[in-house]
């Protein structure tokens, strides 16, 4: 995610010198780490409010397994591949359309 968003950021600005181009890449890693920071401590919180502590260390001895490694290397490949084939998701518009053909009313003029 983050280098693509960067790369875009750099096509966007044409006008950049190489040197430039070098800064803002070291400024993405650094607001990108900052920002995966801040996610995980968040995230870590949240399950520490949700789980018990036998709970987290039973999630812990599972991540520590190859399983659970080739499961965090596929995640991005499977989301991906999700959203591909799942199409466009609105699900306002589907409860209106829906409700649209059930009713007769609130559908589109």
């Amino acid at each position: 995610m983050k280098d693509g968003e960067v790369q875009g950021l750099i096509k966007d600005h044409p006008e950049l010198s190489e040197s430039d181009r070098e800064a803002l890449l070291n400024i993405a890693d650094v607001v990108y780490a900052t920002g995966r920071d801040r996610l995980f401590a968040a995230t870590a919180r949240a399950y520490a409010e949700h789980l018990s502590i036998e709970d987290l260390k039973a999630v812990l001895a599972f991540q520590s397994t190859r399983a659970a490694q080739r499961y965090r290397e596929a995640t991005p490949e499977v989301i991906a591949e999700t959203m591909k084939n799942v199409g466009k998701l609105d699900f306002k518009g589907d409860v209106l359309a829906a409700y649209c053909k059930e009713t007769g009313k609130l559908c589109d003029k």
